[in-house]
Order: C-alpha cells, then sequence, then structure tokens
C-alpha cells in the first residue's frame, strides 16, 4: 500500500516539459517579453533572452513564478538597450577658418 500512494504522490507533481509548456504560454502572452527563451530542470525555471526594459524582465520573472511546479526563476534575461540616433551637424567651414586667421 506505501508503493501505491508514494506512486501516486509522485505522478501528482507537474513534469518538466509540462511546466515548461505553462511558462511558454504565460510568457507568449507578454508581448516584451517576446525574446525570452525558458529551461527548467528540478523545479528551477531559468529564463534567458532580451526584455525590452527592467519592467517586462520582473513581470516575466514574477508570472513565472506563479506558476504550479515552479520552485524558484533565475533570471538571466538582458534587457535591450535603446539605439539612441544623435543627428550630425556639419557647421560651415568659413566660421572656424575665420576664427583660426584671428589667432596667427
Amino acid at each position: 500500500m506505501a508503493v501505491v500512494l508514494t506512486v501516486r504522490f509522485v505522478s501528482c507533481k507537474p513534469k518538466h516539459a509540462d511546466i515548461k509548456v505553462a511558462i511558454e504560454k504565460v510568457i507568449s502572452a507578454m508581448p516584451d517579453a517576446s525574446g525570452a527563451t525558458i529551461e527548467v530542470k528540478d523545479g528551477i525555471a531559468t529564463i534567458s533572452g532580451v526584455f525590452k526594459d527592467e519592467s517586462a524582465k520582473a513581470a516575466a520573472e514574477a508570472a513565472i513564478k506563479a506558476v504550479k511546479g515552479v520552485k524558484t526563476v533565475v533570471n538571466n534575461g538582458t534587457v535591450e538597450v535603446p539605439v539612441v540616433e544623435v543627428p550630425v551637424v556639419i557647421s560651415a567651414d568659413e566660421p572656424l577658418i575665420k576664427s583660426l586667421g584671428r589667432c596667427h
């Protein structure tokens, strides 16, 4: 009888694959976490990939912690660095040439 109860108790725990599927479903509903990937082993969910910002990274971690079977979340995700293009302004040469001529 003890063996039967042990087998039933063990079989009630979510499997790694089931946990991963549940996490991927949660992450797929988060557009700011579209670059995230998940690995699950022994109830530890490891997040990798790129997030839009820190709040998206934190939200993904919190959502994953709420998934049944997740014991711990290791968040190795990174935050996307925004590319800021600064316009280059080219000044006319004449004022520079005139100012240099005054120094001599």
